[in-house]
């Protein structure tokens, strides 16, 4: 009867500090598991932030993976913001681009908005951090998708990797 007592009381406090957290949610692509990417043409060995793949822009192909997400399928209810982070690299500094953060609603693009790339890298062939906050307090439809992408604005190329898109409440 002890041991039964212990197993049911063990059990209850497995189970409680278990909670179904819909504070926060991350969407992490590092390129090692395509995942929710598309358009892998991109994915490239050359160089990586973290293990072995990253996607590559240039002008023969402009645009990086591209992580959709629908906003019904969120594992966050109301989120107020979203953190938008990707790694990039660059081998010249007159390269530019763009992180961008895109959202549609009944086919039409109700969001856009994009970081410069050239605003924060200061150094070739070094990892640099590209992050932006946006403010999603406003009613969102529920039919509404969302978009994270890299775009490439000029004629060198840019590595990217590590995205990764934070929804907060």
């Amino acid at each position: 009867m002890k041991k039964l007592f212990l197993l049911i009381t063990l059990a209850s406090i497995i189970f409680s500090s278990c909670k179904n957290d819909k504070s926060n949610a991350e969407y992490l692509n590092d390129f090692e598991a395509i995942g929710h990417w598309t358009n892998n043409q991109n994915i490239t060995r050359e160089t990586a932030s973290s293990g072995l793949f990253c996607t590559v822009t240039d002008t023969s192909i402009p645009y990086t993976q591209t992580m959709k997400l629908n906003w019904s399928d969120l594992k966050v209810e109301n989120p107020k913001s979203a953190i938008i982070i990707a790694w990039v690299l660059v081998r010249d500094l007159k390269a530019k681009g763009k992180l961008v953060f895109s959202m549609d609603s009944n086919e039409k693009n109700i969001m856009w908005i994009g970081e410069e790339v050239q605003q924060r890298v200061k150094e070739i062939n070094k990892w640099t951090e590209v992050k932006f906050k946006i403010d999603l307090s406003k009613k969102i439809p529920a039919d509404a998708s969302i978009k994270i992408y890299g775009v490439n604005d000029g004629e060198y190329r840019i590595y990217w990797d590590d995205f990764l898109l934070t929804f907060n409440k």
